[in-house]
């Protein structure tokens, strides 16, 4: 029988939170690597017609009858961890907790990931072709980006995790955008965020995020 879980992936991705979180579950899962450099192939754009990574595939979903196929990293998180409580990789819902796992969770979504993806594909945010333009954009983007790691260091503080004492889906997101800060020199280093940088750190130490990290990143 195949696995329940197939999570489609790319190197450096935003699959690699997801990734973890499967692999901190222990359920069975298969992975499908995807070549960004070839055209996507029809069955995964058929996945997810936005032709972007990850996408999960729940080949036996609770209470369905067919595979249930979903995209956004963010959301993939939360439906492995609602799936899994048992994990503890989200508070339970209705806990005061739970709902700064949403705040956090949908902060580095809606804020952190665009302020990147300004950064390293500013022509997505413009509609002038000139070189000033994209440049001004990837500034923007560069800026916001430390603009927001500063806050998010200032919430972190002394905390072993985001939301306190339990490790959650939250730091998973947050490792792969320091990731993503760690492998481009243009970002601030990592060390001036000294509350995030001791989080990672501890994210890091974990068994499964290593196995993670040493299928997705290349320099694992």
């Amino acid at each position: 029988m195949n696995a329940r879980y197939e999570l489609s992936w790319t190197w450096n991705s935003a699959a690699a939170g997801c990734h973890a979180a499967l692999e901190e579950i222990g359920a069975d899962y298969d992975l499908r690597f995807i070549d960004l450099s070839k055209p996507l192939p029809d069955d995964y754009l058929a996945l997810n017609p936005h032709g972007k990574i990850p996408v999960l595939i729940d080949r036996r979903p609770a209470g369905r009858s067919t595979p249930l196929a979903i995209y956004q990293s963010a959301a993939i998180l939360l439906y492995l961890a609602d799936a899994h409580p048992e994990t503890g990789l989200v508070p339970a819902p209705g806990t005061p907790e739970r709902g700064l796992c949403y705040q956090w969770l949908f902060f580095m979504a809606e804020m952190l990931q665009p302020s990147m993806m300004m950064y390293f594909y500013p022509a997505r945010f413009t509609d002038m072709e000139s070189g000033d333009a994209t440049n001004a954009c990837a500034r923007k983007g560069l800026e916001w980006t430390k603009t927001i790691m500063e806050r998010l260091d200032g919430f972190v503080g002394t905390k072993p995790f985001m939301l306190g004492e339990a490790y959650s889906i939250c730091d998973l997101y947050l490792m792969t955008m320091c990731r993503w800060v760690r492998t481009d020199n243009d970002f601030t280093p990592l060390s001036r965020f000294p509350n995030i940088e001791a989080l990672i750190e501890r994210v890091h130490a974990r068994p499964a995020v290593q196995r993670m990290a040493a299928v997705h990143f290349r320099d694992a």
